[in-house]
């Protein structure tokens, strides 16, 4: 069994595409396609069932995704361990809520790039259904979440600092005068929010549920940057970190809303697999997080 057919099956669990997979790797896909086949032969079992252009991997494949990621992992160990911790390789991949990229991550990337410049970096923004699966997985070396906690048994979660809250809309809406603005009143307005910052959603749209009254139409933005621009237009509301409207609020272009819940304060989680290998550019990534995230 070789490593580099693992390699090539795990990127295709990850990416569920043998196309993407090969652009990834620089394969041709014939290459890829050669890989998984040999992968079958060898072991006897189908490891994806392929219907149309979608493929789904099957349980076999899961049972040796889970050993192809054990494999891959002491691979990448032996060659730290016999490598120049001085000069780290290799990649990252880590999972982040934008505002946290925008506002928190910009001075940890900064230092880690200039300290190991050889060590690529590779962001995917916040999706929280999917984000123990990819840990488990090893598609993500590394999350981060702004949320209170999140409760599982085999990842390790680390709070890192607090991030304020703030309910916000444009200068013209109309609650943007009203004090002790209550949930009620809020029933029926559109909400303004974002796919790439997903965790903390749950702060303004469970209270909202809780609430009787109309459901809140919901227009849901790619960005941060979109959705600011929507809000400053007086198109709705939404609950943001504080770090992420900061300067929309000493501008005027948003204000913020004086509500019964007032600013809500949340954790900043830094989250990874218990059983996950540590590579050293990992442990050093994530001290730099410790040390500048506060």
């Amino acid at each position: 069994m070789e490593i580099r057919n693992l390699k090539t099956f795990a990127t295709v669990c990850e990416v569920q595409s043998f196309q993407k997979a090969s652009q990834i790797l620089n394969y041709a896909q014939s290459t890829v396609s050669t890989q998984i086949q040999a992968l079958e032969q060898e072991l006897g079992a189908r490891l994806f069932d392929r219907l149309g252009r979608r493929i789904l991997i099957t349980e076999a494949g899961e049972k040796l995704l889970d050993y192809a990621r054990k494999l891959l992992d002491l691979e990448q160990e032996a060659y730290a361990a016999l490598s120049d911790e001085s000069e780290l390789k290799g990649s990252l991949v880590i999972r982040v809520p934008e505002s946290l990229v925008t506002n928190r991550l910009g001075p940890v990337i900064a230092r880690f790039h200039k300290a190991h410049p050889k060590v690529r970096l590779e962001f995917i923004t916040c999706a929280v259904m999917s984000l123990k699966r990819d840990l488990r997985k090893g598609f993500v070396d590394l999350a981060f979440l702004i949320t209170n906690t999140i409760v599982t048994k085999d990842l390790k979660v680390q709070a890192l600092a607090m991030e304020p809250l703030v309910l916000v809309a444009g200068p013209g809406h109309p609650l943007a005068q009203t004090k002790g603005i209550s949930l009620k009143q809020l029933k029926g307005l559109p909400l303004v929010l974002t796919k790439v910052d997903c965790s903390y959603r749950y702060f303004l749209e469970e209270p909202l549920r809780k609430t009787p009254g109309p459901e809140c139409p919901v227009l849901e933005m790619q960005s941060i940057a979109g959705a600011k621009k929507c809000l400053a237009q007086d198109v709705g509301l939404s609950l943001m970190p504080l770090a992420s409207v900061s300067a929309e609020l000493k501008t005027g272009e948003l204000v913020q809303l004086d509500w019964e819940l007032g600013t809500l304060e949340t954790a900043v989680l830094m989250i990874w697999h218990q059983e996950k290998w540590l590579s050293p550019a990992l442990k050093s990534f994530m001290e730099m997080c410790r040390q500048e995230i506060t």
